[in-house]
């Protein structure tokens, strides 16, 4: 697959979620704004400044929807107050983390404002970003942008484009994909063929905040497969902490009019990945499309 921009129109305009006065908007009512980022790992990463004062830098993640500050030493020494404490449970109820959660946050980004924000912070440092992307990374930002604005993602250029939906024209280059968003997060099927020639149709999450390039989930349907030739590996770091699983490869995928052929893929353990703090646990998915695949 040559593109390499990933363009996602997730239009949310919900009075539950964000008023008239609240939410990301760009300075100067400009049509759009172009931020630079990094790429970390296939991961795109934003510079972010929190309550006018302490600079960071957040995973941009289409798989979360609430902003996640992972370090509170940040959030104590902006004496933020927290409306509660909140215990985050994995498969089988057992518990993975504590967190905060802190109201009325001001986040900015180049070019852009967001005032009214709730967030989570995390009581200790469970995902390790650091160890896992080698440079200082402290929270991830999620829906709150996604639902504001047209996202481009060049990941050549190491760039996002935000550009106000009104404004938004689509080029004849352009390629539509019906998306369907469910709990704030973006699925979208792709036609799958394994190893064993079994084609199907998959679910999948499109999760930016993922560095693998797909996650294909046995359990979720029978005729998903372990390929015969594999490997035992680790594939991931979440909330409850090391991922396993095996790696090996499918025939191909097919998403609009892209195909990927001799496609690697990751097979995790059930009982190691499921993770409701990313995504609720109804809804039925086959795996992932991760940064190494968008």
């Amino acid at each position: 697959m040559q593109r390499r921009i990933l363009t996602l129109a997730l239009l949310f305009f919900t009075t539950i979620c964000f008023s008239q006065h609240y939410g990301f908007k760009v300075e100067g009512d400009k049509k759009k704004v172009i931020i630079p980022v990094e790429i970390l790992n296939n991961m795109v990463v934003v510079p972010v400044v929190l309550n006018n004062q302490v600079p960071l830098k957040f995973i941009l993640d289409t798989g979360v929807r609430t902003t996640v500050l992972t370090q509170k030493t940040y959030s104590d020494i902006l004496g933020l107050t927290y409306s509660k404490e909140i215990f985050i449970s994995g498969p089988g109820g057992e518990k993975l983390v504590d967190a905060f959660v802190t109201d009325n946050v001001t986040l900015g980004l180049p070019g852009v404002r967001g005032e009214g924000h709730s967030m989570l912070v995390l009581q200790k440092d469970y995902l390790e970003l650091r160890n896992y992307l080698g440079a200082e990374v402290h929270g991830i930002l999620g829906y709150e942008l996604f639902s504001r604005f047209i996202v481009q993602m060049d990941y050549q250029k190491k760039r996002i484009i935000l550009t106000q939906p009104r404004y938004f024209k689509k080029k004849r280059r352009y390629q539509a994909l019906k998306i369907d968003v469910l709990d704030t997060k973006p699925f979208v099927v792709a036609k799958t063929q394994f190893a064993d020639n079994t084609v199907m149709e998959t679910k999948l999450l499109i999760d930016t905040g993922a560095s693998h390039g797909l996650v294909l989930e046995p359990d979720s349907d029978e005729r998903i497969k372990i390929p015969e030739k594999n490997l035992k590996s680790i594939i991931g770091r979440g909330l409850g902490g090391i991922i396993n699983g095996r790696i090996g490869r499918i025939q191909s995928l097919e998403l609009g009019g892209y195909k990927i052929n001799d496609l690697i893929a990751n097979f995790p353990d059930p009982d190691s990945y499921s993770d409701t703090f990313f995504l609720n646990e109804a809804i039925k998915r086959n795996g992932a499309l991760g940064g190494e695949v968008l």
